[in-house]
């Protein structure tokens, strides 16, 4: 009878052990999950937005790593997903640390080294836009100087209120502590604030993947292409594209209302503002 409550007791010990390197190792992996990418479900923070950026040319773990790389470097950014597959990648940032525009630059130095122009868009959506006479009102915010200076926007579904927000080059200077170029406020704040500073319509950056969206993005690129002559297209390159990235619905810069989740009728999630 000793020798067995011996034994057992050695065998609860074994047990015990055994219990706690487990716990230690599912800890330890946990920990590294964690460091290895930032979690996507992350809370609210104000002037925060995590975007989806559609890209052209990415298709390999190497573009993956790059635009990885260079968005590291953006104080306040990390690439929650970048999809090859898919051709997006969704990036969140303090808005009021780095611009929409700097994320955005980040992205296109990122491919210069494998020389690929991975042209990052965003998504825009007005929701109102095709209602009474919004649509001339919000034609004239997108068509004003400075911001044509900065990004360029065009329809992708005007009856939907989608456009595409295409960045244009950014020479980011680094003795400067603020956001430069253009910033999701430049667009918000004159569309959604409440008159008489803005036309008080629902407005904001698109948040998730829409593979609807992709494709129109694509066809409408191609379309664009097939109509150039081809001793003008290498040309056009550097030209601002007629594709404007769509920006998802999210809040941003001054924003005083947290997110609230919604469908644009496209099964593109977005966050009214």
């Amino acid at each position: 009878m000793e020798q067995s409550a011996m034994a057992a007791q050695r065998s609860g010990h074994v047990g015990s052990v055994a219990v706690f390197f487990a716990s230690l190792l599912l800890f330890l992996a946990l920990a590294a999950a964690a460091a290895d990418g930032p979690n996507e479900d992350q809370p609210y923070a104000p002037h925060t937005p995590t975007l989806i950026f559609y890209l052209s040319n990415a298709d390999s773990s190497k573009d993956v790593d790059a635009i990885r790389a260079s968005i590291q470097k953006l104080k306040s950014a990390s690439a929650v997903e970048v999809n090859v597959e898919e051709g997006h990648a969704r990036i969140r940032f303090d808005s009021h640390v780095v611009s929409y525009h700097q994320v955005a630059q980040a992205i296109i130095d990122s491919g210069k080294s494998l020389q690929k122009d991975y042209d990052p868009l965003l998504i825009f959506i007005v929701t109102d836009y095709a209602k009474s006479r919004n649509a001339a009102k919000v034609d004239s915010i997108f068509s004003g100087k400075r911001l044509n200076s900065r990004v360029h926007i065009t329809p992708l579904d005007p009856s939907k209120g989608v456009f595409v927000v295409h960045f244009l080059p950014l020479a980011v200077d680094p003795s400067v502590g603020t956001p430069q170029g253009f910033n999701g406020g430049h667009l918000h704040h004159p569309i959604s604030d409440p008159a008489p500073r803005g036309l008080g319509l629902t407005s904001g950056y698109a948040s998730t993947y829409d593979p609807i969206i992709s494709q129109e993005l694509k066809d409408a690129e191609a379309r664009h292409a097939s109509s150039q002559p081809s001793d003008h297209r290498l040309r056009d390159r550097h030209r601002p594209s007629r594709l404007l990235a769509v920006i998802s619905i999210n809040v941003d810069a001054n924003c005083k209302s947290p997110t609230q989740p919604s469908q644009d009728g496209r099964g593109t999630t977005i966050a009214l503002l």
